[in-house]
């Protein structure tokens, strides 16, 4: 395996986290729309949350081994930034909507427009999650990603 992937598998599964900054929820209709701080049940990669055999703490380790698998698979490193030497650690935030999709897709900490727009493009590709849930019922749930460009 590359140091390139190397270091992108050990940054995501050391990496992800779910945002802990969130808005004040005054009203119903309003903590709908509101990514939640604290979540009973994380969202989870959709071969991870069906498989009946996982209790939840494997299924939340299966489904960072899935984003890191994923991440690998379809991650890029753009030849002109590689030629020029570019390197950094790129950072994008996302959400997983109630129904589970991808989406405000959006890099927090950038290091060159070639290597966040890469970032950005694999977070947004990524496939449909089992949403969050709070009291028996779907949440939105924020995610900060971490991508670690490296030549070494």
């Amino acid at each position: 395996m590359s140091s390139i992937l190397h270091t992108t598998i050990v940054s995501l599964a050391l990496g992800l986290f779910v945002s802990l900054a969130c808005g004040a929820q005054d009203s119903p209709e309003q903590e709908e729309d509101i990514p939640v701080a604290i979540v009973e049940t994380l969202p989870a990669w959709q071969s991870c949350a069906s498989d009946q055999s996982l209790a939840p703490d494997e299924v939340r380790t299966c489904t960072e081994q899935a984003i890191a698998n994923f991440v690998v698979s379809n991650l890029a490193y753009p030849k002109k930034a590689r030629r020029k030497g570019i390197e950094g650690r790129v950072i994008v935030k996302f959400i997983v909507e109630k129904d589970g999709a991808v989406g405000e897709v959006t890099v927090v900490k950038g290091v060159h427009p070639m290597l966040d727009d890469e970032a950005q493009r694999v977070v947004e590709s990524m496939p449909d999650f089992h949403p969050g849930m709070q009291r028996g019922k779907p949440v939105r749930v924020s995610y900060h990603l971490p991508f670690n460009f490296s030549l070494k």
